[in-house]
């Protein structure tokens, strides 16, 4: 991981924008901003470099086979993940999952990617609180709406202007998304898409949806403007290691994992 600060660099920010789009978080600390470059590999075996949360010993997904297709692997997934799990829609959840990497005291949001304090839960009109990356009004069975693996810590206002659209590629279209502290942030939003941006944030929710599908019989366009989209998010934002350990801190305290994590290939193998 490489960090450098470049308040008062604009120039250098753009640079390292257009350099890096996937993996920079913007980090606020007051009038300065900090740039991290977190990596985007690939770990398809579960696990994970970090040692936080629990990691896979190598058996939980020893009952699938690279025969299993479609709603087989499906079923096949949902039996394993479904197993003896404890939802909590409490803030400590959160604070751990999104821990900032670089700084345990903050909590990274999940489509501006600002590091802000753990503490900063949403106070009048700033701050960040839980967002339901697959919409909490479209939700009708019972534990989705405090699954770990779906619901992130998230800017207030960027999560009140995603709402419940569907997410969706918007590319420079659409109205840019300010979040709760005045930042400009890569989001972009329409009257019915919501874009994070060409950012990790697309690979996370992507990767959150398909968990919802399996774990909770969802369909991946409640929640996308096309299966195509998601599948594509899925293979261009590749799994980095913010994520890897989210799953496995998630693992630790919900009792179960994302196989979209673990094994992003099984969504071609289930979708495409």
């Amino acid at each position: 991981m490489v960090s450098f600060s470049l308040a008062g660099c604009s120039q250098v920010a753009d640079w390292v924008n257009e350099k890096f789009p996937n993996n920079v978080i913007f980090n606020q600390n007051g009038g300065g901003i900090t740039d991290i470059i977190t990596g985007g590999g690939s770990n398809t075996t579960g696990g994970g470099s970090n040692n936080d949360g629990q990691k896979d010993d190598g058996s939980y997904y020893s009952t699938i086979t690279d025969s299993m297709r479609g709603t087989t692997l499906l079923n096949a997934l949902r039996a394993i993940i479904s197993s003896n799990v404890s939802q909590s829609y409490a803030w400590s959840r959160y604070e751990q999952a999104d821990e900032d990497p670089n700084n345990k005291s903050n909590i990274i949001t999940i489509y501006a990617r600002t590091s802000l304090k753990k503490t900063a839960h949403v106070s009048g009109n700033k701050g960040w609180n839980r967002e339901h990356t697959f919409p909490q009004s479209k939700m009708n069975v019972a534990g989705s709406d405090e699954d770990n693996h779906i619901i992130f810590a998230s800017d207030y206002k960027v999560n009140s202007t995603r709402g419940n659209k569907k997410l969706g590629v918007l590319n420079g279209g659409g109205t840019a998304v300010q979040d709760s502290y005045g930042n400009s942030t890569t989001a972009r939003t329409t009257s019915g898409l919501f874009d994070p941006g060409d950012t990790m944030a697309r690979g996370l929710v992507a990767r959150s949806t398909m968990y919802a599908c399996v774990m909770y019989g969802y369909t991946p366009t409640e929640n996308f403007e096309s299966i195509s989209t998601m599948l594509n998010w899925n293979a261009t934002y590749k799994v980095s290691s913010f994520e890897e350990r989210r799953n496995n801190v998630v693992y630790k305290n919900q009792h179960n994992r994302n196989p979209f994590i673990d094994h992003p290939e099984y969504a071609a193998r289930i979708w495409g």
